[in-house]
């Protein structure tokens, strides 16, 4: 029997191969892991064509240099949805000395997953102006899984399942643009903010998910980085 996103039998939860059940509300699926060459298609319903530059293939995902290393998305509008989570699994590789970007559209300013200098994951969403929330500072070389939801009354931030710091309040809907999703660097060129480490996979969807579903999401895909 199925229900919603989870399969019920617990024969079948958590299996590698069978661990993760694609949600409709996915705008943009990228498992960085089994997608090789310079130009991918997402995994969504939608097959946005990326466009990557450097970012090297490794069986789990994509290593980014810190230097010229992004992934273009496009800038079609289902990747700003008002509500919104975005996933993803990351591996920071050095220390940093200043933001790097994990996942951006901010040349119009819409939204933001980054670490700051001391390496902690914060999510920005421009609600009637950027409104954030900061986690606890992660470790080099380490896998972690990040959720960043907005439901339209609240932004939350999530390491590894557990939520962080309180939630933000922010009644609304997330700004429109026509800027491009990036991965790994910031601005529509991919010009700033570059990311130094692994991203597995990433994923936007256009609901907040619940924490049931972020912890789900979690343990069915921690098998391929732990």
């Amino acid at each position: 029997m199925k229900t919603g996103i989870y399969w019920q039998n617990p024969e079948y939860a958590l299996t590698p191969g069978r661990d993760f059940i694609r949600d409709p509300s996915i705008v943009l699926d990228l498992p960085l892991y089994k997608l090789d060459g310079a130009s991918i298609m997402s995994k969504d319903a939608y097959g946005h064509l990326c466009t990557v530059t450097g970012a090297l293939w490794r069986p789990n995902g994509r290593l980014f240099d810190g230097s010229d290393d992004w992934i273009n998305c496009g800038n079609a509008a289902r990747l700003n949805p008002g509500l919104m989570t975005i996933e993803a699994w990351i591996n920071l590789e050095s220390l940093i000395a200043d933001y790097v970007a994990i996942v951006d559209r901010v040349t119009q300013p819409c939204y933001q997953l980054l670490l700051n200098a001391s390496e902690q994951p914060c999510i920005f969403f421009n609600v009637g102006g950027w409104k954030t929330v900061t986690g606890s500072a992660l470790n080099i070389d380490q896998w972690y899984h990040l959720v960043a939801t907005h439901d339209g009354v609240n932004i939350r931030l999530y390491v590894d399942a557990v939520e962080q710091t309180p939630a933000t309040a922010a009644a609304g809907t997330i700004a429109s643009g026509v800027a491009n999703t990036t991965i790994g660097a910031a601005g529509d060129a991919g010009d700033s903010r570059r990311f130094p480490g692994s991203i597995g996979e990433i994923r936007i969807y256009n609901r907040a998910l619940t924490p049931l579903e972020i912890q789900h999401n979690y343990l069915a895909t921690k098998w391929r980085y732990r």
